[in-house]
């Protein structure tokens, strides 16, 4: 389909003249401009196809190459006017357009066209187009404007629009410059013409024909007719860009007999009538340094080649306009507000695709050459590139809004080029969000986004309210408190002068690829001098297209008046995300080789790290641990695929995937049963008490208490527990008699809620907590949420009972509740000293009765610090719920470690039991510890009214003073208070 839009522009300049206007009063484009974003958003594969010269050799294809097109005319040759200049485009043939393409039925409207006018979107044809298209759920791509890099040059800002930048592919064409000096630069060239030799080299201005122009600017630019054939001939010219055409400027060097041509100031490459090399300022400068100070100065020009995969790139344009949008802040003065730049970017340098045949290459009228493909640049070719994507997704989410197919390519674009760095722009610097919005487009990773900033027509005509469109539609009126732009459900938030805290609010909606509990958790990266956090943290969906409510709370920080000069004023940018994908992943690389230092063997997992991330950023923020100490590793964020690729490299033994279920915790007469007590008579009568067995075979000849007296209960060994950590004030772990620490610890003792340094002693001599996997799976630790403590404090009791069973302190007089098993408490090696290693912790909003989850990355943690710190026994009652290949077991890996180092560690076998193969911590370099009974047992005694007797284990002293009346309770339950009967 085809339709002419011309009465706007004839109203204003006369009738049609196809020979001033050089134009087709039809559907046919004069210039290619229309032909090239066509074709580069949807056109057909064409094989073999290139520019002038053979650039860019290959297929030329759209990105939706079977969509189907509906082509609207609205923009217009200048009469009597070059083609280079451009279009002219009235805001009523837009309209009509925009009406008439709306009308027929069309899903997706490209529109290359901008205003270097900052029009309020009341006046602006194309925003009210847009709106009115968006409300039918057309969705409405815009180029973001070729004024750049001038801040707040951005066209079409409206936000029910895509407003796309542009950015570089990684094909560029390269040539180069020599000059008789040795001095050599590598330049940008599309034209093939070479040079056999190098020739003498002149400068524009010293060989232009006297008073040609007004001053001595223009007499090196080159112009028609300028240059002097006599001094010309034969030589190569260097000529500066500015008034005329850049290839106007070729084809007078031709004409004066030049051979080649330097054309300063320019980076843009031209396909030209001579050899030539478009060089920056910078290079202008040595160029003319040389032709005053040579004697007999020359040069060469290589002519340009294809080259691919050329880095860095994506680099953004310098032309494309940037950010923010200055139509919002003019109205809304220094309210809070929305500051929009592009929505994102796409290639828009240098793109080939389909030409007018009723134009040159070069749009100006001296230049006689036809092309079917030709080069073009300008945001004008980035935004087709969207559209094309836009019409892809629409196959697959036919559904889906014009704001959800915005957000999903915003929040899957990619801010980092192929060398993992930021993207830079022009000036070599990283590109900051008002030039390249969320980033380069990646159409693929679009498809499933996982959630979406959705906003309806409703939405836009709330946000009016607060930006100056008003009473667009009859059944909608602006309520009488509005509410701030910042407020519009949109994938990017940009707050100006804010000095205290603004909150923000958003909603996400879930477009996962099934009904499956998926859960998300927010991360950020703050700007400079401000903190941004979310309020929940963490959102959890169980199905498609439900709905989340968050808020962020952007709050001024008070060091923020501490900025430097240039930073006052200047907006600071961050990013925060919702991720599912990411799970945390131990990188194990076995021993270490040879003495590094600790920062080496950090840079040295980083480099892995980096090898799979995106940017130095990404690959810091993921990182949990660096095992630096006895074990060589890193436990970090990574998706599967991240995962997979480190698997692959070369040092790498294993990588396995961190599970809060894998691991969960394993639960004193004991020692003496064992044979190791230090004194008699703690057999003593009482209730509930044995008698002194006669004959007692643990130790009939006190070989128990020779042996402690042999080992000096201890003394001078360190024993580090790694549990959940000890409750300090247990008189187990008194000092009292204890001897000094050993000089050989270099154990801390870390603090943390309710735990200071008094807390360790010549006991306790250090502890250490290790919560960075525990947090990363749950969020940030919430001490009602979590009913533990982030500190080494022991939360219900498992550590503290671990650890005294192990080392504790003889301590007298003590039972269970009521009495029972009243007598002396005492650990095996009483004056062993202890250091606590935390790593296992309660599950958040869970009863304790659930016990511990226990991270692969924070036990790891714990075994490099413990072999570190300098301990002899490592014991953990801890174990996987499933046996683990001892690659992917972090307790085997760390074990492992230790046992090199001459560390015996002993741990506990598992209470899977009494089903085979259910041991935990099989490895062969582990003491591996089962359970068995004691001699000691506590008898409680159950009689029926028919006389049947049976004893039983009991810890209740409760006492019945008769027999009492015996009922069933499901004959006595509550009516309903069930939904099955099992009899």
């Amino acid at each position: 389909m085809r339709k002419l839009l011309e009465q706007g522009y004839e109203r204003y300049y006369g009738s049609f003249n196809a020979t001033a206007n050089k134009d087709f009063l039809s559907p046919r484009d004069p210039d290619g401009h229309g032909s090239h974003t066509a074709s580069t958003a949807v056109g057909r594969r064409v094989n073999r196809v290139s520019a002038l010269g053979g650039y860019a050799m290959g297929s030329a294809l759209g990105g939706a190459p079977l969509a189907r097109l509906a082509v609207y005319k609205a923009c217009w040759a200048y009469p009597n006017q070059e083609k280079v200049f451009g279009n002219v485009c009235l805001g009523e043939d837009m309209l009509a357009a925009f009406d008439d393409a709306i009308a027929d039925g069309v899903h997706v409207i490209s529109i290359s066209v901008g205003s270097f006018d900052r029009l309020p979107y009341s006046q602006d044809g194309i925003a009210i187009g847009a709106l009115h298209a968006v409300k039918r759920n057309v969705v409405v791509v815009a180029s973001a404007g070729n004024y750049g890099p001038t801040p707040g040059t951005l066209s079409n800002p409206a936000p029910w629009l895509i407003t796309v930048g542009a950015s570089s592919l990684d094909r560029d064409f390269i040539g180069g410059l020599v000059l008789g000096n040795g001095y050599t630069v590598e330049t940008e060239s599309i034209t093939a013409l070479k040079m056999n030799k190098f020739a003498p080299l002149v400068y524009a201005g010293d060989v232009s024909v006297p008073g040609i122009a007004l001053n001595n600017t223009y007499t090196a630019q080159c112009l028609r007719n300028s240059l002097k054939p006599e001094l010309v001939n034969g030589k190569v010219v260097l000529c500066l860009r500015g008034a005329g055409t850049s290839i106007g400027k070729g084809l007078e060097v031709k004409r004066a007999g030049g051979v080649g041509m330097i054309l300063g100031n320019s980076a843009v490459p031209y396909s030209h009538f001579v050899a030539t090399a478009s060089v920056t300022p910078t290079v202008v400068e040595k160029v003319l340094d040389y032709i005053k100070t040579g004697k007999n100065p020359t040069a060469f020009i290589i002519p340009g080649k294809t080259v691919y995969k050329y880095q860095p790139a994506p680099s953004m344009a310098g032309f494309s306009s940037r950010g923010p949008n200055l139509v919002d802040l003019n109205i809304l003065k220094n309210k809070p507000k929305r500051c929009q730049p592009p929505d994102i970017t796409a290639p828009g340098l240098n793109i080939l695709a389909a030409w007018s045949g009723a134009d040159s290459p070069s749009k100006v009228s001296i230049d006689h050459r036809v092309a079917d493909y030709n080069f073009d640049s300008g945001t004008s070719m980035s935004c087709p590139h969207v559209s094309g994507a836009i019409a892809l997704l629409k196959v697959i989410h036919p559904k889906w809004s014009s704001a959800a197919l915005r957000s999903a390519l915003m929040t899957t674009a990619f801010m980092t080029n192929d060398e993992k760095k930021p993207i830079q722009d022009t000036n070599g610097l990283p590109a900051n969000p008002f030039a390249l919005g969320s980033g380069h487009f990646r159409p693929t990773k679009a498809e499933d986004p996982g959630l979406v900033y959705d906003a309806s027509y409703q939405d836009y005509l709330l946000y009016g309210c607060s930006a100056g469109l008003t009473n667009i539609d009859p059944t909608f009126k602006c309520p009488r408190k509005i509410p701030p732009g910042y407020n519009l459900n949109y994938p990017s938030i940009a707050i100006p002068n804010l000095r205290r805290k603004v909150t923000v609010k958003r909603t996400v909606t879930n477009v996962g690829d099934d009904n499956s509990t998926t859960t998300y958790k927010f991360s950020s990266k703050p700007p400079h001098g401000f903190s941004v956090k979310a309020k929940p943290r963490v959102l959890t969906f169980n199905r498609i297209g439900q709905k989340k409510r968050f808020k962020i709370v952007i709050r001024a920080r008070r060091h923020k008046m501490m900025m430097n000069a240039s930073e006052k004023g200047q907006y600071q940018f961050g990013w925060f995300k919702w991720t599912d994908n990411y799970h945390v992943y131990i990188v194990y690389f076995g021993e270490h080789k040879g003495d590094k230092a600790i920062h080496e063997i950090e840079d040295h997992h980083h480099s892995y790290l980096q090898s799979v991330k995106e940017s130095v950023e990404d690959a810091k923020s993921s990182l949990l641990y660096s095992y630096k100490h006895s074990i060589n590793g890193f436990a970090a964020e990574l998706t599967h695929d991240e995962a997979s690729r480190l698997e692959k490299l070369k040092e790498v033994v294993s990588v396995f995937k961190s599970n809060p279920r894998k691991y969960k915790t394993h639960t004193t007469r004991s020692w003496e049963f064992v044979g190791l007590k230090d004194e008699e008579g703690d057999y003593r009568g009482g209730e509930g008490d044995y008698r002194r067995h006669s004959n007692d075979v643990n130790d009939q000849f006190h070989v128990g208490r020779k042996f402690l007296k042999k080992a000096k209960q201890g003394e001078g060994v360190i024993v580090g527990v790694i549990d959940n950590g000890v409750w300090p004030e247990s008189r187990s772990f008194s000092d009292e008699g204890m001897g000094p620490i050993p000089k050989s610890w270099k154990g801390i003792c870390q603090t943390g809620v309710a735990f200071n340094s008094s807390h360790c002693n010549r006991k306790i001599i250090g502890a250490r907590y290790y919560a960075r996997g525990y947090e990363r799976y749950y969020g940030p630790f919430d001490a009602a949420a979590n009913k533990d403590f982030l500190s080494p404090r022991d939360a219900d009791g498992h550590g503290t009972h671990t650890s005294s069973t192990a080392v504790g302190r003889r301590v007298s007089g003590v039972s269970a509740f009521n009495g029972i098993a009243k007598g002396t408490a005492s650990g095996g090696a009483s004056l062993a000293h202890l250091a606590v290693y935390k790593a296992c912790w309660a599950i958040p909003n869970a009863d304790k009765n659930y016990g511990n989850t226990c991270f692969d990355e924070d036990l790891l943690a714990a075994f490099d610090d413990a072999i570190a710190d300098g301990v002899h026994v490592i014991s953990i009652s801890i174990g996987t719920t499933v046996p683990q290949p001892y690659l992917k077991d972090g307790i085997a890996i760390g074990a492992l470690h230790a046992v090199k180092r001459d560390i015996v560690v002993a741990a506990s076998a598992g209470n899977e039991g009494p089903g085979a193969e259910t041991l935990s911590n099989p490895a062969p370099w582990v003491i591996t510890v089962g359970a068995s009974s004691l001699d000691r047992y506590f008898i409680g005694r159950l009689e029926l009214g028919d006389g049947y007797k049976y004893e039983s284990d009991s810890l209740t002293t409760l006492k019945m003073d008769n027999f009492a009346p015996l009922v069933y309770a499901a004959d006595v339950a509550v009516p309903s208070v069930s939904m099955n009967y099992a009899p």
